[in-house]
C-alpha cells in the first residue's frame, strides 16, 4: 500500500487498481464543485467531470467523494489505508 517507488498503483482491490495523491489542502473551486454536485443530486450519485479546454471528452476525469462512491458500490475497507 502506498508509494513503493515503483510504477504501480498505491491500493488495489479485487476490481479497483487506485492511486492515491495526498496533498495539504485541494482547490476551494474543486471542493465547491462537489459541494455543487452533492446540494443538486437528490437521490442521485454526485459526481463532477472535469474537462480540459480543447480537448477530448473521453479523457475528461470523473470526481466524487469516498463516502458517496462507498454508498453506491460498498465499503472500502478492504482498500486499506490510503492516507
Amino acid at each position: 500500500m502506498g508509494n513503493r517507488g515503483s510504477a504501480s498503483p498505491d491500493v488495489v482491490s479485487s476490481w479497483l487498481a487506485v492511486e492515491v495523491k495526498h496533498r495539504k489542502a485541494l482547490p476551494a473551486w474543486l471542493k465547491d464543485a462537489i459541494a455543487q454536485a452533492k446540494a443538486t443530486a437528490g437521490d442521485k450519485l454526485p459526481l463532477v467531470v472535469l474537462h480540459e479546454s480543447g480537448r477530448w471528452h473521453d479523457g475528461d476525469l470523473v470526481l466524487l467523494r469516498l463516502r458517496d462512491f462507498e454508498a453506491w458500490f460498498g465499503d472500502c475497507q478492504d482498500l486499506g489505508d490510503m492516507t
